[in-house]
Parts: C-alpha cells; structure tokens; sequence
C-alpha cells in the first residue's frame, strides 16, 4: 500500500495530502484494446444503421411518388383520348362514317382517323391529338346512339386518336374496331 504523503503551502494556508492511488484501480477505469475496438464497432453499425434506413425510405418514398405521377399521367392521357373521340362523336353524330368494310392504311410509319373525311388518312385531326398505336395492339372505339347516350364505354389506347393498320366499322353494333398490323 502507497504511504500519504503530505504538502504544506503556508503562504495560502493549504495542505495537500497525497494518498496515492492503487495500481489496479487505475487499471479497472482504463479502457482496454477490447473496449476501444467495442465502441468503434458500434458506431460502426450504428452509423450504416441511419444509412440503410435512410436508403430504404427514399427508396419506398420515390417509389410512391413514381405511382403518383404514373396514375396521374394515364388519368390526364385519358381525359384527353375520350375529348378527341367526344369530338369526333359530336361532328359526326355519333357516327365516325365507316361503312362496313375493311379501311387500310397504306403508310406504315402514321396514319390518323379524319372524322371529316371518315376515312383514314395520313393528316391529322383538326383538333391535333393523337392515339399512338404500336403493333400488334387494337383499338374499339363504342359509338353513341342516335339519341346521345353512349353505347358503351370506351377503350382506347394512348393520348389521342391515330390508328396504324386497319380499321372495320360495324353499323350493327355501331364500333369501330382497328385491328394492328405488325
């Protein structure tokens, strides 16, 4: 055991004494290579913890908003197709002027319905919208009655009305149906 050891200051009336200290007390508070290494791989977890979580949650968050944005988009796109045929409907009374017969389009790049013309042809509605196509997709287009109401609803694909590939009008069942050619 250390002996006190005692240091008078007179000038300001203090005495300091001296106990020492045990050596393996010092040792106990000290922290060890163990104890560094343990923090250090704590903070460590803790640290790609926040990370992982963060990424995970920008991840579901961009996500969510990828949803919105698409739903919102093909919302808009529709709006605008049954305008276009709403508009055709209207100037032709409910009828686009196909007969019951098979209209080709010869030009295989675009080809737009003219609801003036009622026929298929290379220029574009006067509106200037269009329903883009690809091929091997088709397109029904439900007719209103001669007193207004529609037939059925429609469905369509795309922002406007363009078909590619051929298109029959049924007055039976008062549809026009476009079949895409690859």
């Amino acid at each position: 055991m250390h002996q006190p050891v005692t240091f008078e200051i007179p000038s300001i009336g203090y005495t300091i004494v001296d106990h020492g200290s045990n050596p393996s007390d010092s040792e106990k508070t000290r922290p060890t290579a163990v104890q560094t290494a343990r923090r250090i791989a704590l903070s460590t977890l803790a640290a790609i913890t926040v990370i992982a979580v963060g990424c995970f949650a920008a991840t579901g968050i961009d996500g969510f908003m990828q949803r919105r944005r698409w739903k919102a988009n093909i919302t808009t796109d529709m709006a605008s197709t049954v305008a276009a045929i709403d508009t055709l409907d209207l100037q032709n009374h409910g009828n686009i002027g196909f007969k019951d017969s098979d209209i080709s389009c010869t030009d295989t790049r675009a080809c737009f319905l003219n609801a003036d013309a009622g026929i298929v042809t290379t220029d574009p509605l006067d509106f200037g919208q269009k329903i883009p196509l690809h091929a091997g997709d088709s397109i029904t287009i439900r007719h209103f009655t001669s007193d207004g109401h529609a037939t059925n609803n429609y469905v369509v694909i795309g922002e406007s009305v363009h078909f590619r590939g051929s298109c029959i009008y049924s007055s039976q069942t008062g549809e026009t149906s476009c079949n895409l050619q690859k």
